[in-house]
């Protein structure tokens, strides 16, 4: 939009074989910078990355939630200290009660990391954990998603050996594998 020197979140919706006008989705300050949007499951949440100067440093994650009664997302919430730092929060995305997402911030391999944590609450998240190698690299990876309802799925990444600067990669996860250890006691002596 011209006259604008910040990223901000616009939304249109599907109108027959066409989508309606893009506007302006109202999170907050004017002169913050909103990028990176995800969507939770069935379109509750709304996940964004912002340069708040009020958060932890960087780009922080944050939440905002429909709000059906007035047609409108709510004011975003710094989704806290277990998912942002004082690095940058980036590319988050929602697979169920799983959120993906890159940091620079948390110890990682090296540049941009993917993250996943775990949904404890209904707006609460804990358990950050590196997904590491062969994910993640020493370079900077980001933008994970799932084909829905397989195990499979892409991600960004510099690393050496792409064909440009950014490359999208695909990955398939190994099926999982169980160990069944059994003691046979006898009984008859």
């Amino acid at each position: 939009m011209e006259g604008v020197d910040f990223c901000r979140i616009m939304m249109a919706e599907k109108s027959g074989n066409g989508w309606t006008k893009p506007r302006d989705i109202k999170l907050g300050a004017s002169n913050i910078n909103y990028m990176h949007p995800c969507m939770g499951p069935k379109g509750k949440y709304l996940i964004v990355s912002a340069s708040d100067k009020k958060g932890f440093g960087g780009y922080d994650l944050y939440m905002s939630i429909w709000v059906p009664s007035e047609d409108k997302w709510s004011e975003p919430r710094n989704m806290g200290s277990a998912i942002n730092t004082k690095g940058d929060e980036v590319f988050a995305y929602m697979d169920a009660d799983t959120l993906y997402f890159s940091s620079n911030g948390h110890a990682g391999l090296g540049g941009l990391d993917i993250f996943k944590a775990e949904m404890t609450g209904d707006v609460t998240w804990d358990n950050v954990e590196n997904i590491q190698y062969p994910i993640n690299s020493s370079s900077d990876d980001f933008a994970l998603i799932y084909e829905k309802g397989k195990d499979q799925g892409f991600f960004t990444s510099n690393r050496p050996g792409g064909k440009g600067k950014d490359d999208i990669y695909s990955f398939k996860m190994p099926p999982i594998e169980f160990c069944l250890q059994a003691t046979v006691y006898d009984y008859d002596s």
